[in-house]
């Protein structure tokens, strides 16, 4: 699943990180918890509005 491209999206308490085919991977209130959720299932690279968050990087 790492080779995967994953993404960030949401506000306002509502962040998710899905997959190219809009699957859920990871949730939280802030870009930092869907980001943490979503690195307890891959460490695959997540394309957010401030760049590309690498698996190494949190």
């Amino acid at each position: 699943m790492s080779s995967q491209k994953l993404f960030l999206s949401g506000n306002c308490g509502d962040w998710t990180v899905t997959d190219e085919d809009n699957f859920c991977i990871g949730e939280g209130e802030t870009p930092d918890e869907a980001i943490a959720s979503a690195r307890k299932h891959t460490d695959a690279p997540i394309e957010t509005y401030w760049g590309i968050v690498k698996g190494e990087d949190f």
